[in-house]
């Protein structure tokens, strides 16, 4: 009769042991803080300047864009991108920029020609190793009528 005692007790501090468990877990589980799929660690590294004191020439049915680039970082070049609206039919439509080009980091102007009647957006990234990207430059915006 003992050894039933015995095994009944044991077999009460595991239940009690296991239940504890549980309720443990769960208030883990639900207790505060962000719930959902594991996010990727973003890189953390210094971040590129966007180029600086964008201008532009037309000249013909050509535009010369030029900028300034200082970094004291290595980069691998510019990217261009453009926006080409119609003047005529599209009147508060969505700017939306594709990227037209890739230049080198000793580059320091682009040209490009224009057709007239469209409205022409212009805005460079500066792109360096490992895909680290500057934020925009400021838009350039020509109506070339």
């Amino acid at each position: 009769m003992k050894n039933h005692i015995k095994t009944f007790k044991k077999f009460n501090l595991c239940l009690d042991l296991l239940i504890f468990a549980l309720l443990l877990s769960g208030l883990l589980f639900f207790s505060c803080g962000k719930k959902g799929p594991p996010e990727m660690i973003k890189n953390v590294q210094e971040k590129l300047r966007p180029v600086e004191n964008i201008r532009y020439q037309i000249q013909d049915n050509n535009i010369l864009l030029k900028w300034e680039s200082n970094y004291k970082q290595t980069i691998e070049g510019f990217e261009i991108f453009m926006a080409k609206q119609d003047i005529k039919k599209c009147q508060g439509c969505p700017v939306v920029f594709i990227k037209i080009d890739f230049l080198s980091s000793d580059a320091n102007q682009y040209q490009k020609e224009l057709k007239k009647g469209y409205r022409y957006f212009f805005k460079i990234i500066t792109s360096g190793a490992k895909d680290i990207k500057s934020i925009d430059s400021e838009t350039i915006k020509i109506e070339f009528e």
